[in-house]
């Protein structure tokens, strides 16, 4: 999103400071925020604030008038990666949350929800922006929350001479859909390896909660995580050792059924082993749409005991969350690439009416996959409201699209990768499937 409190901004704490401006009484060192007076050179700072929805105007020019020569205001405006006009759609539903849905795409969710009503603003480059205002001794760092379109700027950003005089991004990542020039999940991550190689701290960035935080406490609040729960069958080796990975946290491991002790998906329904099903339940199971689909990929058997098993997860968390308690829940093939400290930082960022958080690479942008997620109990009582029809990877969108929670997506913490299990009858299973 790119509105009053965010969008585009810089900061040099040597000569200059520019971060949004009302989170301009932070800095960020090693991950942390502390106060401006703690910038070198006195806490000496100047602030750019480029700010696309016309609704900002006034408040922008006030927040100018308060800092003289210290804060430039470029109101109207979308920061980009060159100079043009464009069109900008407005949000007009997300009146709480400073109509933070405003974007240059016109599929954004939230402009469609408020008929893609639109107003045409110049765009700001913002690599014109880093040559023209700031040098290599100043320390900058850019503020992006833009609402995809920083799958546009980031890759011009890194094969660009104007870099290197980026010292931290914070920025809030989006579905890739939303940017305008095609860049693929896999193109973004590598610009952001060559933003990195140039010295560029990336770290993981959620900007509602900053400044909600910071304007009531001062302080960064802690995640509460009340365990990190693998699902497994009987027959999978367990290839990552969460427990040694994530101490501190408690890690449980649930063993599902294993697909290749049932004849059939109707033998496996009808045996309680893991989730007795309900005849309801059953008969909303053999209208799973992709029941079909799923037998002719030779996986029935395995599909239900997927969704048998994050079902179970679900139960589990209703019955033993509470208020902002989380529960990470993990197939046993996702990867780790993060640590205690990093999962209980990114979730204490999570603005408190998101109830559901996607950790891995596939969900986000891609619509499925289910490896790694986190839920409160609010997200788990909704996922068990809805009918139990769907494939797992598949299911975890339901009560978002029907606005019952909010999501979040954040960088990857986790990266499928398939493991091979030994000693499996994983040929008996196919051959059960596809009889």
């Amino acid at each position: 999103m790119d509105f009053l409190l965010r969008g585009l901004s810089t900061l040099h704490p040597t000569t200059k400071f520019f971060p949004g401006h009302q989170t301009s009484s932070l800095i960020s060192r090693q991950g942390d925020y502390t106060p401006v007076a703690s910038c070198p050179n006195g806490g000496k700072w100047e602030a750019l604030l480029v700010e696309a929805n016309p609704r900002f105007d006034s408040a922008l020019h006030q927040v100018e008038a308060q800092h003289h020569n210290q804060v430039k205001a470029m109101p109207s405006s979308a920061a980009y990666m060159c100079d043009a006009q464009t069109s900008f759609y407005l949000d007009n539903v997300n009146t709480e949350h400073n109509y933070w849905g405003s974007s240059l795409s016109p599929s954004h969710q939230d402009v469609v929800k408020s008929g893609k009503v639109k107003v045409t603003v110049p765009t700001r480059n913002l690599l014109q922006i880093l040559h023209e205002q700031t040098t290599a001794k100043d320390l900058v760092i850019v503020k992006m929350d833009i609402e995809g379109a920083e799958f546009d700027i980031i890759p011009c950003l890194a094969n660009s001479p104007q870099a290197h005089l980026v010292d931290k991004l914070f920025m809030e990542v989006h579905n890739p859909s939303w940017g305008l020039v095609g860049t693929s999940e896999q193109d973004f991550q590598q610009a952001q390896a060559v933003l990195r190689r140039q010295g560029v701290a990336i770290p993981a960035y959620n900007s509602p909660t900053l400044v909600q935080t910071f304007s009531h406490t001062g302080t960064a609040p802690v995640a509460r995580i009340d365990q990190i729960m693998v699902l497994t069958y009987a027959e999978r080796t367990r290839a990552y050792k969460y427990e040694q990975v994530f101490p501190g946290i408690r890690v449980t491991w649930m063993v599902g059924v294993t697909a290749t002790d049932f004849a059939s998906e109707e033998d496996m329904m009808n045996r309680e082993e893991l989730v007795p099903m309900s005849e309801q339940m059953k008969a909303q199971w053999r209208s799973n749409p992709s029941r079909h689909q799923n037998r002719i990929d030779g996986r029935p058997l395995g599909t239900l005991a997927c969704a048998l098993g994050h079902y179970k997860a679900w139960q589990t968390a209703v019955a033993s969350l509470s208020g902002r308690e989380w529960m990470i829940i993990l197939e046993d093939d996702a990867r780790p690439e993060t640590s205690s400290d990093e999962l209980l930082r990114d979730l204490s960022w999570i603005a408190p009416d998101v109830d559901l958080v996607f950790l891995g690479e596939r969900h986000c942008p891609f619509l499925y996959g289910s490896a790694a997620y986190a839920i409160t109990a609010k997200a788990a009582q909704a996922l068990l409201n809805m009918p139990f029809m769907y494939n797992a990877d598949f299911y975890l969108d339901l009560p978002v699209n029907r606005s019952l929670i909010k999501r979040k997506c954040l960088p990857p913490h986790f990266h499928h990768r398939p493991t091979e299990a030994t000693n499996t009858s994983m040929t008996k299973l196919l051959r059960l499937s596809k009889s």
